[in-house]
């Protein structure tokens, strides 16, 4: 798990404020920060870090870090969100450079605390914020899943309220990340439950942790343990991992 030192924080800081109203970027390379030039062509709204400032700053090391600000005290896409809650541009590239993403907001005046996307996230599953994106119901799962049962589910890219437009995230990947479906009669512990919730698609998932138990992170809630029959009428289906050689007894 990347650490941020205060040092560090303090230069992530001072170059975002600087930047303000626009999104600031910039890399940690060797264990500093290097502020960048963000080339977007709309830089209150995206970035984009210019490729010479990036190819200089590699030389001095390997890359640890991508550092970015959203310029904004409110999340525009809805004032519950987290204000610094990944978008789905945001969550593709951390995808595609496999380094830790670090998001901060500001109003200009003051910068948040870091939010680190990272593999490793040390979060406990119980009682974490909900950060759509990366500390939500798909995340849950697979944090679960790797911290308990050793198993790695595919990283998914999803924007708010992808269940509202034509997608259909789970349904079209619950097979491909090596699960399959189960009855719910069946269910057993460290199986995962699809939901519809609030929604005519399906768009959320739990792990069963016990008899009528699960583990989940509804919206804008902490995540916590709740229990599976009173979502009976919001099943869609029980899947299980289908290598079960590899799961480990739950801890």
């Amino acid at each position: 798990m990347l650490t941020l030192s205060s040092e560090l924080r303090q230069s992530i800081s001072k170059h975002v404020l600087a930047e303000y109203p626009n999104e600031a970027c910039g890399l940690i390379v060797a264990g500093k920060y290097i502020s960048c030039k963000n080339t977007a062509e709309e830089p209150k709204t995206n970035f984009r870090i210019a490729a010479e400032d990036y190819a200089e700053a590699i030389v001095s090391g390997s890359l640890q870090a991508v550092v970015h600000s959203h310029p904004f005290a409110t999340h525009p896409l809805n004032p519950r969100l987290d204000p610094r809650t990944p978008s789905a541009t945001d969550q593709q590239a951390w995808i595609d450079l496999n380094v830790p993403f670090v998001i901060v907001n500001t109003n200009g005046e003051s910068v948040s605390a870091p939010l680190v996307l990272d593999d490793d996230n040390p979060s406990d599953l119980i009682g974490r914020d909900f950060i759509h994106g990366y500390q939500d119901c798909y995340a849950i799962v697979r944090d679960y899943y790797r911290t308990r049962l050793g198993i790695v589910l595919p990283k998914q890219v999803r924007g708010w309220e992808w269940w509202a437009t034509e997608q259909t995230l789970y349904e079209d990947n619950w097979q491909l990340a090596g699960f399959v479906e189960v009855p719910l009669i069946e269910a057993q512990v460290n199986d995962v439950v699809l939901f519809k919730v609030a929604s005519k698609t399906t768009n959320h998932a739990a792990v069963i942790t016990a008899p009528d138990e699960i583990l989940h992170h509804l919206f804008y809630r902490p995540s916590g343990r709740d229990n599976l029959s009173k979502w009976h009428k919001q099943i869609v289906r029980v899947i299980r991992y289908a290598d079960a050689a590899k799961q480990a007894p739950n801890k």
